[in-house]
């Protein structure tokens, strides 16, 4: 089977269209050339990064929550640069896992 994850519903409807593939819950299913397709579709960016004072040792949390002109710049090499999931991204996260 062929997976095909678009960044929004509108990009997942044109790929079925031009696939011919049909509406299946949330998603598109098909057959195209002979391979089965399944096209599902995010509603743009799933994940972001977390604040910046989660990303650092617990010693530097408090200069790394403030925006005070004293701490600036950051370090970069004190950030581990963490993902998290953005709200209202659960479902569509879900819905890819499965797929």
């Amino acid at each position: 089977m062929i997976g095909i994850l678009t960044e929004k519903p509108s990009a997942a409807r044109n790929f079925a269209k031009a696939l011919l593939a049909k509406k299946n819950g949330q998603n598109f299913k098909g057959n195209f050339e002979g391979n089965d397709i399944i096209i599902v579709h995010s509603y743009g960016h799933l994940y972001g990064l977390v604040y910046p004072r989660y990303q650092v040792p617990k010693e530097k949390e408090l200069r790394y929550a403030s925006w005070n002109i004293q701490y600036l710049p950051w370090d970069d090499n004190d950030i581990c640069w963490k993902k998290a999931p953005l709200p209202k991204t659960k479902e569509a996260i879900e819905n890819i896992k499965q797929h």
